[in-house]
C-alpha cells in the first residue's frame, strides 16, 4: 500500500535570518511547527546555514507527529491490543524459544 502525504513548507528568508513555517494534515490531524536559523553578522555567508531553519522546523513537525501517534497508542483499549496480537501465527509455539 502506498500513500502520500503533504507538508506545507513556507519559507521566509533574507541576508542573516530563516523562518521556516511547515504544516502537515494527517488523517484528520493538524500538525503546525516554525524552525528558525540565524546567522552571525560577523561570519561569511554559508550555502547550508540556510537549511537550519528548514532542518529545525520539520524536525519539529515529526516530534509532534511521533507524540501524537503514541498518545493514540497509550488511549487504544487493551482488549483491542490483545486482539491485533492474535493476529501472527496460529501454532501456539510460534515465536517461542527453546
Amino acid at each position: 500500500m502506498q500513500q502520500s502525504i503533504t507538508v506545507d513548507i513556507r519559507i521566509e528568508e533574507d541576508e542573516s535570518d530563516t523562518l521556516v513555517h511547515a504544516v502537515l494534515s494527517l488523517r484528520g490531524d493538524n500538525f503546525e511547527a516554525t524552525g528558525r536559523a540565524r546567522r552571525n553578522p560577523t561570519t561569511s555567508p554559508c550555502p547550508w546555514w540556510r537549511g537550519v531553519g528548514r532542518r529545525r522546523a520539520l524536525s519539529n513537525l515529526a516530534l509532534q507527529v511521533m507524540e501524537a501517534a503514541q498518545h493514540k497508542i497509550e488511549r487504544f483499549p487493551r482488549q483491542l491490543r490483545r486482539a491485533s496480537r492474535s493476529c501472527g501465527p496460529t501454532s501456539s509455539h510460534a515465536g517461542r524459544r527453546r
